[in-house]
């Protein structure tokens, strides 16, 4: 399971994890998401998240896939969009759950 809850210090923060080396993914620009499959209207496709280094080599496990792959920064915006989120309330609702 790529996307996990870590507890530290009283605090739990959702992490992802590399599907290829199931180290944790610290840093957006060293990761992606990835995806088989072409665009397609109306299709869902699993995602999957790798380091930047392990993206190849994830993808040869499947050679006979065609895989997208996309930076993780662009997840969050991307989510976002499709959850309607609303960024300002969203960073409001954070900081009041921090408490």
């Amino acid at each position: 399971m790529p996307l996990q809850i870590k507890h530290a210090d009283g605090i739990t923060m959702p992490i992802i994890i590399c599907d290829f080396c199931h180290e944790q993914i610290t840093d957006a620009k060293d990761g992606s998401y990835q995806f088989r499959g072409v665009d397609t209207t109306g299709e869902i496709n699993d995602i999957f998240f790798t380091h930047e280094k392990c993206c190849r080599a994830f993808e040869k496990l499947d050679p006979e896939s065609l895989w997208s792959s996309v930076s993780l920064e662009c997840l969050p915006i991307y989510l976002g969009n499709n959850l309607n989120l609303n960024l300002k309330e969203a960073l409001e609702t954070a900081k009041r759950l921090e408490k």
